[in-house]
């Protein structure tokens, strides 16, 4: 079972967030899980995050996802979060 991905851009003062479904049963706290979601923060008017303006501002959707996906595009697919999996990243390189 996977745990959802979390994919992020942000532009001027804008914060787009794209969360992937979360599977039912994959935490104790939401058993039915949640769909997946978009979520579009204010950063200069509201650090915290709490009011998601997804559906205030549907027209700054489309182009904030564009630019997630160009963002995206050449990225390889993320590592595993198993610690044996990624050891090799976190020890510096030796001559």
């Amino acid at each position: 079972m996977e745990a959802p991905m979390y994919a992020w851009v942000l532009e001027e003062d804008m914060l787009l967030m794209q969360i992937t479904e979360t599977p039912s049963g994959l935490y104790e706290n939401l058993p039915e899980g949640l769909p997946g979601r978009t979520l579009l923060f204010d950063i200069e008017s509201d650090r915290a995050q709490r009011e998601n303006l997804a559906e205030a501002f549907p027209e700054k959707i489309p182009f904030l996802q564009s630019r997630l996906s160009e963002w995206l595009q050449p990225t390889v697919e993320p590592l595993t979060s198993q610690q044996d999996a990624y050891e090799h990243l976190l020890q510096p390189d030796t001559p």
